[in-house]
């Protein structure tokens, strides 16, 4: 997160350069009941380390560095808020983690999740599944290039996810580098895009293409902002619904 000093940005470059020369990727379970997980996720591409108490995962992180590590909420010998406070002191800053719990999260626990951990996957029905598929997200493997059952099992999961393909969304910014960004990525899902730099040139889109189905704003914007942009735009909603009651 902004502001970034030199040094983490040299630390975050370094990084990116040593993760793409490796040839494997190495995974730390923290989990009193992994041997399902270990299962689904073994590969050759994959190094698999075990750790089933708080204590033992402190002491593999101190004398290996783990491309993901993947923890239960749950652990017989410490709280799930202890344990991702540990984890997160004893890990590299860049290190993902994903929680992995069947635990109904309170509000505080859920935010102290949101802070510590990059994702957290829920157990239940195909949630072996998802993490699988996370998992490969967060360690930046080609799915395809996983044994064809875990290659077929990710494409099954992001087929039915894919509900973002054809869809048309308008993005409003006046910083023509956040247009660029979010435009690219959405591409990815086939999305087709506009982009407005104004409140007005919004509203003057949405009214000549009916087609969009979502608007992604921008709140702090010069002239008209976000939220006199958006009050303008429901009040428009509301109108052309009104006439067609009548």
């Amino acid at each position: 997160l902004k502001p970034l000093e030199n040094s983490l940005l040299n630390q975050l470059f370094s990084d990116m350069i040593s993760y793409h020369q490796k040839e494997t990727r190495s995974i730390l379970i923290v989990e009193d009941s992994e041997i399902e997980i270990a299962k689904m996720l073994k590969d050759e591409k994959i190094i698999i380390t075990i750790a089933n108490t708080c204590m033992a995962a402190l002491e593999c992180i101190a004398k290996e560095d783990y491309d993901c590590i993947i923890l239960d909420f749950m652990l017989p010998d410490v709280s799930g808020n202890d344990l991702i406070h540990e984890i997160s002191r004893a890990k590299k800053i860049f290190t993902p983690v994903i929680v992995y719990s069947l635990k109904d999260f309170t509000n505080i626990e859920l935010n102290n999740v949101n802070f510590n951990a990059n994702s957290h996957v829920m157990k239940g029905v195909n949630s072996i599944e998802n993490l699988l598929a996370e998992t490969v997200s967060q360690l930046h493997i080609n799915h395809k290039n996983l044994a064809p059952d875990k290659r077929k099992i990710i494409e099954s999961i992001r087929n039915q996810k894919d509900i973002l393909n054809g869809k048309t969304i308008l993005v409003v910014d006046d910083d023509v580098r956040n247009l660029f960004a979010m435009t690219t990525v959405f591409e990815r899902f086939n999305m087709q895009v506009a982009v407005a730099e104004s409140g007005q040139e919004s509203i003057n889109i949405l009214k000549e293409n009916p087609k969009i189905e979502m608007v992604l704003m921008d709140i702090m914007m010069p002239g008209m902002d976000g939220y006199e942009t958006i009050k303008k735009i429901r009040l428009k909603i509301r109108t052309v619904c009104s006439r067609l009651l009548q």
